[in-house]
């Protein structure tokens, strides 16, 4: 992996960084642990990488209450 992430600007490399550590993220966690705004850049940059990048959809309570999705990315096979 080391080959795919030299390209990566520091914010994607964050990115990176997190779902390897915590398995996975989503859009708040990129906001408030990373202060990524962008996370579909970001994981389009890894994606173009090499790296495999899947999603899938989750649902969330927003701050009033109502029901949304959001997308949670992991690297395949490396969940946890």
């Amino acid at each position: 992996m080391e080959k795919e992430t030299a390209e990566l600007y520091p914010s994607h490399k964050r990115v990176l960084d997190y779902m390897v550590e915590h398995g996975s993220i989503d859009t708040m966690r990129a906001i408030k642990d990373l202060g990524n705004t962008r996370l579909s850049a970001a994981i389009y940059a890894i994606r173009r990488g090499g790296i495999p990048v899947s999603s899938e959809w989750k649902e969330v309570r927003n701050r009033y209450g109502d029901v949304c999705r959001v997308k949670r990315y992991f690297i395949q096979g490396a969940e946890k």
